[in-house]
């Protein structure tokens, strides 16, 4: 029986649709309380879901970057900013 064919490498756009849902499905995990936000420690596990290791100001400074403020400065990523910043690469 021959061996399977390598498959062909994903275009940009089905790329781009692997990591929309698998960052959709990775955000709706750690959105506990399904709001439609998630905070530091949320944000925190998903990356560690995800296997990326950055550092804590990394961390802070993407939480800055892409959240909101709510509250008594407390930083939040919404389901669009999370998107967002998995598929501007920063991660």
């Amino acid at each position: 029986m021959p061996g399977k064919a390598p498959g062909r490498p994903l275009s940009k756009q089905e790329e781009t649709e692997q990591l929309t849902t698998m960052a959709n499905r990775l955000f709706a995990l750690h959105d506990k309380d399904g709001d439609g936000h998630i905070d530091l420690q949320e944000f925190e596990a998903a990356l560690e879901d995800f296997e990326v290791e950055l550092s804590e100001h990394n961390i802070h400074r993407l939480m800055k970057d892409y959240g909101t403020v709510q509250g008594t400065n407390r930083l939040l990523l919404s389901a669009d900013a999370f998107l967002r910043m998995m598929l501007s690469r920063e991660l």
